[in-house]
Order: C-alpha cells, then sequence, then structure tokens
C-alpha cells in the first residue's frame, strides 16, 4: 500500500471482546480485528498476540 493512500484501520481488542462485539456487530471488520487470547495481559508483545498479529500491528504503525 502506497503511503498516500488512505490505510484502513486495525482494531486490537485487548479486552472485553464480547462487549466489542455487542458494541459494533457486524461493523467489526473481523480481517482487520486481532483480538488478544490472554485478555490479563494487556501488553503488546510477539508472545502475547503471536507472530502474525505482530506483525500486522508493526506493519500498520509502519505505514504511518
Amino acid at each position: 500500500m502506497a503511503k498516500d493512500q488512505p490505510q484502513k484501520p486495525l482494531f486490537v481488542v485487548m479486552r472485553g471482546k464480547d462487549k466489542w462485539k455487542e458494541l459494533m456487530g457486524d461493523s467489526l471488520p473481523q480481517e482487520r480485528t486481532i483480538v488478544n487470547p490472554h485478555p490479563i495481559n494487556q501488553y503488546l508483545t510477539q508472545k502475547n498476540l503471536g507472530d502474525d498479529n505482530y506483525d500486522k500491528i508493526l506493519t500498520q504503525l509502519k505505514l504511518k
């Protein structure tokens, strides 16, 4: 994706995934949503989120 193109947001749900689904309904895009598998641990780390999800977040941050 070129830097001058608007990027689509990446949603990172650290806690309360059921509440977020209730609030957002079908408008929460599954392909751009990362749900923390360890809701007690709130750190954005590779070990906590997994390699693929961590890489998605880093890529998204580098686009800005």
